[in-house]
């Protein structure tokens, strides 16, 4: 396992193999974020963060990802939060994973509503009743039950629905690398 120091190493070789050109490239400590999986490193030309002139900034410098396990840096997107990264990384292993229409859910509270769960399923996806039953049942007795929804905004809008019923889920990613 990596400490922070370690992955502070790794993000600057990975992001200044020699520099670009004549710039030398730094790590801006007060903008490290530090996460269970890992760190996210965003850095800057040396020059521009001692003199602050415009010319002299990186731009389109996405942040560094360094996990804590033995896994190699990625440049993660800054199209979305970086605690969406997080989460694609852990479920999928991959912290540019892409969203899919799928959701894991399980009963959260003492308090559920099985009619309102099982009604909010069936109109995200295309589960019928039995199905959309079997699937609030499950949860019901302490474990996972996965639901494939319509689209992306219907697994968001199911995963808010469910929680008014006492269900807690999350949604599924899938690595977007090769292989």
């Amino acid at each position: 396992m990596r400490d922070i120091e370690h992955a502070k190493q790794i993000a600057q070789s990975h992001i200044s193999p020699g520099g670009i050109g004549e710039t030398e490239i730094g790590i801006l400590d007060q903008l490290t974020m530090e996460f269970d999986v890992g760190w996210v490193f965003y850095y800057q030309s040396k020059k521009f963060v001692q003199m602050n002139k415009f010319e002299d900034s990186l731009v389109g410098n996405a942040p560094l990802f360094v996990s804590r396990a033995d896994f190699a840096p990625t440049f993660i997107s800054y199209h979305r939060p970086v605690e969406e990264s997080m989460a694609a990384f852990k479920i999928c292993g991959d912290a540019n994973g892409e969203k899919i229409p799928i959701l894991s859910i399980s009963m959260c509270k003492d308090r559920v509503s099985a009619a309102g769960a099982i009604k909010a399923i069936r109109s995200h996806s295309s589960l019928g009743l039995a199905d959309a039953k079997l699937a609030v049942d499950t949860c019901l007795t302490g474990s996972e039950s996965t639901v494939a929804t319509k689209s992306i905004r219907d697994a968001e809008e199911l995963l808010h629905e469910l929680s008014e019923f006492g269900f807690h889920g999350f949604g599924m990613y899938r690595t977007r690398k090769a292989g």
